[in-house]
C-alpha cells in the first residue's frame, strides 16, 4: 500500500489565446509524490466534452452518473435532446494487422445520454454531467438558455476503493466545469469492448484496474463472460534506476506490450514471451492489448523487472493520471479560466487561473494623414493599427515594396517601430522609415495579425510620392545691371518644376531693404512650368531683387540677384528760342550775305545751344539752313524770318522782319510819260502780304514734312552783287 503526502496545484498562470472555438488549453504534469518521491505519469488522456450530440453512443460501462440541471423557460428542447462527454485516448498505438486485428490509435468515447423533459420553467441553465469511473469522475456545466428537467441515477461502482485524483477546470463566464481523473491508483486502467477489435459497445467491469500483484497482472475471471472481448490496459511502469530491465506478457491469447511508445513483445497465447530494454530512472507509458477469444481461462500477466535480478518482481508504478486537456465551446470575447487540484485524499488545492480570449476577427489598419508629397530621404509613414479583440501581435508587422504596384519586394520588419498607444495591446502607433526614390511610383503595404492568429491583414498598395528635387527659377529680363530711367521696372520670371509642380501660394519677391513678401498669382497648383511678370517699384540707385518659389513637396528655390539702376531724369521744359541777329526792321542790300545767329537760345540750363535743332526760314525763300549760326544772302523783298528751336519734346519759334532791297538801278525814263521811278506803298503792301502767306505754308510744310539734315536740299545762294 503507498502512502501520499497531497497534491500540488495546478500551475496555470498566463494567457491563454486561440484563434476559434473550441478553446482547448493543455495543463503541465500534475506531479503526485508517493514516499519516498515516486512521480506519477500523465500523458494519454484528453477529455473531450461536447453538447450537444444528436447521435450519441451508449454503453454500459462506467454506470453512475449525477445529473442535475436548472433553466430559464425561453423555449423546451425536443425530446431525446443530447449532451455528451467524451473521455478520449490520444496515447501512441502499435502498428495495426497483427493476425488481422486492427488496433485503432484510440478507443471510441466513454458517452452518457442527458435526457430531456418537461418544460417546467427554471432559472438560467447550470448543467452538470457527473460520472464515477473506476473511482475516477467526468464532470461538465455550463450555462443555457433552455428550460431542462432531470433524473438521477447513480451506481456505486464496486472495487473503487482508493480515494482518486482529481484534476478541474471552469469557465468562470459559463459556469463551466471539467473534472476529470480516469483512472484508480494501484493498477493499470482498461478499457474493455464486446468486440475483437477494439471497437463497438463498451463491456462493463466491475473492477476496471488490474492491482499490482507481484509485478503481475491479470483480471478476475470469474466477472468476465465467457464472450470474445478485447481490452487495453494503459499506465506506466516506473524504473528505480537506470539499467537494462526485463519486460515480458503471457496470457492465454494474443497480447501486444507497448512500452515508450515502441512494440516490445507479441504473445500469442499459453507461453511466457519477454525481452530487455534500457531505461532511464522514471516513470515509463506502457500499454497492452489484449484479445479474448470464447471460452478458455482469461488472463494476461505482465513481467517486469531489473535483468541483473531474473525472475525477482519489481514493482509497476501503475497509476494513471492524465494531462489535464479540455475544450470549451465558447463564443468570441474573454473568459476567466480556473484550475485546481485535488489530491488523493480528497483535499483541494488552491486554485490558479487563466484567461482565455476567443477572438475570430482579424485586426486592421489605416494609414494616418501624411503630406500627398514627401520631400525628405528617408521619410517616414504612419499608420494605425487595431483589434479589440485579442489585441495585436506587434511582431507580426511586416512592409513590403514595389516600384511599379504590380511587382513586390520580399516582407520585412526593417524600419518598422510598432507603439502601444492605450496600455493593454488593442491600439498601436506604427511609423516605418524607409528611403523611397523620387517619383510618383512608389508603393508599400503592411500585413499584420492579431495575438491569437487571426489575419494577415493587407493594406493593400499604398501610393507614397517623393520630390527631394527644388524647382527652378531665372529672372530673363531686364539683365542684371541695367539702368532705368523710370519709377518702376517689370521683371519678366520662369519657373519649373517636373515632380510635384509649382505651388501657387508659395511664390515671394525679395526687395532689399524690404525683405521677403508674397506676391499674388493665377496659375494652378501643380503645374510644371509657367511665366510671371512682376512690376515693381524703384528707388534712386542700386535697386536689388531676388524672386523665390516652392513646389507641392515644400522644396524652395531662389533666383540669382538682379540689379536695376534708376538715373537721375530732369523735369523737361519747352526751349527759348531768341534771334541775335538779324535785327527785327534791318535793310540789307540784295547779293550780301546776312549774318543769322540764335546762339542766345537755351533749355533748362543744358547749354545755350548744344542739344537743340535750330531751323531758319523765310516766308519768300523757306527754309535757309539749320544750326545756331548761318550766313545767307536773300533775294530782294520783305522777309519774315522765323527761328525754330527743339529738344526733342518740345519746340519754340522766334520772328523778326528785314528788307532786302536791290541795287539803285540807272535813271528810267517811261516812254510816253515823266513819273518817278519805284513801288507805290500799295504795292509794297501788297508785297508784304504775300510774303506772309509764302511764309505760313512754309511753316506747314516744315512741320508736316520735316527732314533731317542730310536730307535737306541745299539753298543756292547767288553771287554777291555790288
Amino acid at each position: 500500500m503507498y502512502v501520499y503526502s497531497g497534491g500540488r496545484n495546478v500551475s496555470m498562470d498566463g494567457i491563454f489565446l486561440l484563434p476559434s472555438s473550441p478553446l482547448t488549453f493543455q495543463g503541465p504534469d500534475i506531479i503526485y509524490r508517493e514516499l519516498p518521491e515516486v512521480p506519477v505519469d500523465l500523458r494519454y488522456f484528453r477529455a473531450v466534452l461536447r453538447t450537444p450530440d444528436t447521435s450519441p453512443l451508449t454503453s454500459t460501462l462506467f454506470e453512475g452518473f449525477t445529473i442535475s440541471t436548472s433553466a430559464p423557460s425561453q423555449s423546451s428542447p425536443p425530446e431525446g435532446y443530447t449532451y455528451s462527454a467524451e473521455l478520449m485516448w490520444t496515447g501512441p498505438a502499435p502498428p495495426p494487422g497483427t493476425e488481422g486485428i486492427s488496433i485503432p490509435p484510440m478507443p471510441p468515447p466513454l458517452i452518457r445520454k442527458i435526457r430531456v423533459a418537461g418544460d417546467e420553467p427554471a432559472p438560467p441553465v447550470n448543467l452538470t454531467i457527473e460520472g464515477e469511473w473506476g473511482g475516477g469522475k467526468v464532470a461538465y456545466s455550463r450555462l443555457g438558455d433552455f428550460t431542462l428537467s432531470w433524473e438521477e441515477r447513480w451506481f456505486e461502482p464496486e472495487g473503487a476503493s482508493s480515494p482518486i485524483a482529481a484534476v478541474k477546470v471552469r469557465a468562470a463566464g459559463t459556469s463551466y466545469t471539467q473534472e476529470l481523473c480516469p483512472g484508480e491508483a494501484g493498477g493499470l486502467s482498461a478499457i474493455f469492448y464486446n468486440s475483437s477489435d477494439f471497437s463497438g459497445e463498451f463491456i462493463y467491469l466491475k473492477e476496471v484496474t488490474l492491482p499490482a500483484r507481484w509485478g503481475v497482472l491479470g483480471p478476475d475471471p470469474g466477472i468476465i463472460d465467457p464472450v470474445e472481448f478485447s481490452g487495453i490496459f494503459y499506465g506506466s511502469l516506473f524504473a528505480d534506476e537506470t539499467g537494462t530491465y526485463t519486460v515480458g506478457l503471457s496470457s492465454d491469447t494474443l497480447a501486444i506490450l507497448d512500452l515508450d511508445g515502441k512494440t516490445l513483445v507479441v504473445s500469442e497465447g499459453g507461453a511466457k514471451r519477454t525481452t530487455m530494454i534500457s531505461l532511464s530512472r522514471g516513470s515509463h507509458p506502457v500499454r497492452i492489448w489484449y484479445l479474448h477469444r470464447i471460452g478458455g481461462e482469461c488472463f494476461v500477466d505482465l513481467y517486469f523487472y531489473p535483468s541483473y535480478r531474473p525472475e525477482e518482481p519489481a514493482r509497476p508504478e501503475v497509476q494513471m493520471h492524465p494531462p489535464v486537456e479540455a475544450e470549451l465551446e465558447l463564443d468570441p470575447g474573454v473568459w476567466d479560466v480556473t484550475v485546481w487540484g485535488v489530491d488523493l485524499l480528497g483535499v483541494e488545492g488552491t486554485s490558479s487561473g487563466v484567461t482565455a480570449v476567443v477572438d475570430r476577427t482579424p485586426p486592421s489598419i489605416a494609414r494616418l494623414p501624411g503630406p500627398s508629397w514627401y520631400s525628405s530621404r528617408p521619410l517616414t509613414l504612419q499608420f494605425e493599427v487595431r483589434d479589440e479583440g485579442a489585441g495585436v501581435d506587434p511582431s507580426s508587422l511586416q512592409w513590403s515594396m514595389s516600384l511599379n504596384g504590380v511587382d513586390w519586394g520580399e516582407y520585412s520588419r526593417e524600419g518598422l517601430v510598432a507603439e502601444e498607444v492605450d496600455g493593454g495591446g488593442k491600439r498601436y502607433l506604427v511609423n516605418l522609415t524607409l528611403s523611397l526614390p523620387d517619383g510618383e511610383n512608389n508603393y508599400v503595404r503592411l500585413r499584420v495579425k492579431d495575438r491569437v492568429g487571426n489575419g494577415y491583414t493587407h493594406t493593400g498598395p499604398l501610393q507614397v510620392k517623393v520630390d527631394t528635387i527644388p524647382p527652378r527659377v531665372e529672372i530673363t529680363s531686364p539683365p542684371s545691371g541695367e539702368v532705368v530711367r523710370g519709377s518702376s521696372v517689370t521683371l519678366t520670371v520662369e519657373l519649373r518644376d517636373t515632380l510635384s509642380g509649382l505651388d501657387p501660394a508659395k511664390v515671394e519677391v525679395y526687395v532689399e531693404g524690404e525683405g521677403w513678401k508674397g506676391i499674388g498669382t493665377d496659375f494652378s497648383p501643380g503645374e510644371r512650368e509657367t511665366e510671371l511678370r512682376i512690376v515693381l517699384t524703384l528707388k534712386d540707385g542700386n535697386n536689388t531683387f531676388r524672386v523665390a518659389v516652392s513646389d507641392m513637396a515644400g522644396n524652395r528655390a531662389e533666383s540669382q540677384p538682379l540689379v536695376v539702376v534708376r538715373a537721375w531724369e530732369p523735369v523737361n521744359h519747352p526751349p527759348v528760342a531768341v534771334i541775335d541777329s538779324p535785327a527785327n526792321g534791318s535793310r540789307h542790300q540784295q547779293g550780301y550775305t546776312i549774318l543769322f545767329d540764335g546762339r542766345s537760345s537755351y533749355d533748362d540750363g543744358v547749354g545755350p545751344y548744344g542739344s537743340l535743332h535750330f531751323l531758319w526760314m523765310s516766308n519768300i525763300s523757306g527754309v535757309i539752313g539749320e544750326g545756331p549760326v548761318i550766313e545767307r544772302s536773300l533775294p530782294a523783298g520783305v522777309h519774315l524770318i522765323t527761328l525754330y528751336v527743339d529738344d526733342g519734346e518740345y519746340n519754340s519759334s522766334a520772328h523778326v522782319v528785314i528788307e532786302v532791297v536791290a541795287p539803285k538801278a540807272p535813271p528810267y525814263t517811261p516812254s510816253g510819260g515823266g513819273g518817278e521811278g519805284g513801288f507805290s506803298d500799295l504795292e509794297v503792301g501788297l508785297l508784304v502780304l504775300l510774303g506772309v502767306v509764302i511764309l505760313i505754308l512754309a511753316v506747314w510744310f516744315y512741320v508736316k514734312y520735316q527732314t533731317t539734315p542730310a536730307e535737306q536740299a541745299v539753298i543756292p545762294i547767288g553771287p554777291e552783287e555790288e
